[in-house]
């Protein structure tokens, strides 16, 4: 089922986020998106990952991208 391969990947991205360590002065998602997509970085993700409010939020939202999930 798609829906659930769905949301067990949001799943996993989010408890993966929460170990991130990205410390007072790490890296920022939008950077981390930057530099792994470089100019497939779509702007709507750019943009969803801007407007998260955690870094873990905006670090779920980078790993479960379509630009992210392509092989």
């Amino acid at each position: 089922d798609n829906g659930a391969a769905m949301m067990a990947r949001v799943s996993w991205a989010y408890n993966y986020a929460a170990r991130v360590d990205f410390g007072p002065d790490g890296a920022q998602p939008a950077d981390i998106a930057q530099n792994a997509l470089g100019g497939l970085l779509r702007p709507a993700t750019a943009q969803a990952i801007a407007n998260a409010g955690s870094r873990r939020e905006a670090m779920t939202l980078l790993l479960t991208a379509p630009e992210f999930q392509r092989r």
